[in-house]
């Protein structure tokens, strides 16, 4: 697992604003999360609920739903975890670093570019 900050956009759900935010790079981390607060303010409503084990063992369930999100030049919807505490950290999580066919390098603390796998269950010997 690495941890760092790294510079994203929250993009509003009319696609109008945008508010910059460096949340930490956790490839532990499968969602994104930022407080419900932002993402309100930001026109964004979270469409679901999700459950989460903390590490003490307990149970918490927080509102969930899609954002769009900027890195560099390209806007992708992420799933993201609205927090609604005043604890959590913001977070990037590794399910939003994937979808931007980025990877993160802890060590330089730097997300690079990668190219992704195509997996399917078809195996064509013409490919």
């Amino acid at each position: 697992m690495g941890l760092f900050e790294y510079g994203v956009a929250i993009v509003s759900s009319d696609g109008q604003r945008e508010e910059e935010v460096r949340p930490w790079v956790d490839t532990g981390a499968a969602y994104c999360q930022f407080p419900a607060a932002l993402l309100t303010s930001l026109g964004y409503k979270a469409n679901a609920t999700r459950s989460f084990r903390m590490a003490a063992g307990s149970l918490v369930a927080r509102p969930f739903g899609f954002i769009n999100m900027r890195i560099g030049t390209e806007v992708q919807p992420v799933h993201c975890v609205f927090d609604t505490t005043d604890q959590a950290q913001m977070l990037l999580g590794a399910i939003a670093v994937e979808a931007f066919s980025l990877a993160a390098d802890p060590v330089n603390k730097v997300l690079n570019p990668t190219v992704s796998l195509m997996l399917t269950m078809h195996f064509d010997e013409n490919e």
